[in-house]
Order: structure tokens, then sequence, then C-alpha cells
């Protein structure tokens, strides 16, 4: 499935933590019933559904910074309930590893993010400050 980005870093970063999300899930389910990690990508497919409809309805709105951290949040607590739910006296100390990574991972993802806004946003200030001196250049010579 595809997920919506607001640049090709973006796409890669978000692409990457999706399998690191599945990976996790693939572990915490070695030991489980049959079917389980297929329930979490079910989960996950609707997340990235969501996640991408929603882009499409704030990209006329301008509100690309609440929508960018979606993703990654919604994955991690997402993951963090599935992990929850198949936790038991057997699991524990895999399910606690796994989750701490987690949180790693995501806030990792969550940083990288940021740094890709701030740096789209100063490309454009800049082109903005471009465009600025060229029309004022362009006024004092006519």
């Amino acid at each position: 499935m595809k997920l919506q980005s607001i640049n090709e870093e973006h796409e890669v970063l978000i692409r990457r933590y999706v399998n690191f999300i599945k990976g996790v899930a693939y572990e915490a389910t070695e030991d489980c019933e049959h079917g389980k990690f297929d329930d979490y990508n079910d989960i996950l497919k609707n997340i990235i559904k969501y996640t991408n409809e929603f882009q499409e309805i704030i990209e006329h709105n301008n509100k690309t910074k609440e929508w960018v951290f979606m993703s990654p949040n919604l994955m991690l607590y997402s993951c963090m309930g599935f992990l929850t739910g198949i936790k038991n006296k057997y699991n524990d100390d895999k399910i606690d590893y796994l989750s701490e990574i987690l949180f790693e991972k995501t806030i990792e993802v969550v940083e990288r993010t940021s740094a890709i806004i701030e740096n789209l946003e100063y490309e454009q200030s800049k082109k903005e400050k471009i465009e600025l001196i060229k029309i004022k250049r362009n006024e004092h010579s006519n």
C-alpha cells in the first residue's frame, strides 16, 4: 500500500518505520496462535489508509504538520495495544523489550520528521525571500 509523504526522504523514513513495526509485530507473534501477525497487518493497513485519506483532506488546509506525525503516533499506539493484548507470563520479557525498542524507534522517526519539516520550511522561506528581492528589483528598475 502506498504511503503518502511530504517528500522522498520522508517516504523512505516512513516506509522503513512500517517495516520496523511489522518486524516488531512478527517477532512478538512468533509463539502465538496462527494468524496473529496477520491481525496486526490488517490494523496497520487501516492506519495507512486512514492517514492517506486524512492527508488528502488537510492538504488544502495547510495542516501538514498535524498530519505528518499521525502515522508514527497511530502505529506506535496500535502496536503497543497489540503487544499488550498478546502479553502473557511466558513472553512478558520479550514484549517489554519490544515495547522499549518501539518507543525508541518512534522517537527517532518523530525527530527525523521534525528535521525534514524544518528543512522544507527553511527552503520555502528562502524561495519566498528570493522572490521578494526579484519583485523589489523589478519595481526599482521600472
